[in-house]
């Protein structure tokens, strides 16, 4: 079975959570470890790195909230998980 270049680029990527290689992806476009079966969106990791980028930063999580266009809640949840 011939593999596309998209599937060999996320052999070479480590998973976030087991730190193994062995991504692939899913027909809805998020990401699977072979390893420890884990799924994850990039859209999600993208959008909590910016969010740690304006707790990094120390603006509240209400103005981050403003300028990412995110619902409030969301964002001071992921501050208060990054308080942990």
């Amino acid at each position: 079975m011939k593999k596309s270049l998209s599937d060999m680029y996320l052999l070479g990527r480590k998973c976030l959570f087991c730190d193994r290689y062995g991504l692939y992806k899913l027909k809805d476009k998020r990401l699977k470890c072979k390893n420890c079966n884990k799924k994850y969106s990039i859209k999600k990791l993208k959008r909590d790195l910016e969010i740690l980028y304006y707790f990094y930063l120390e603006i509240s999580a209400r103005r981050a909230a403003n300028e990412l266009k995110l619902n409030y809640k969301t964002v001071q949840s992921r501050f208060m998980d990054f308080r942990k």
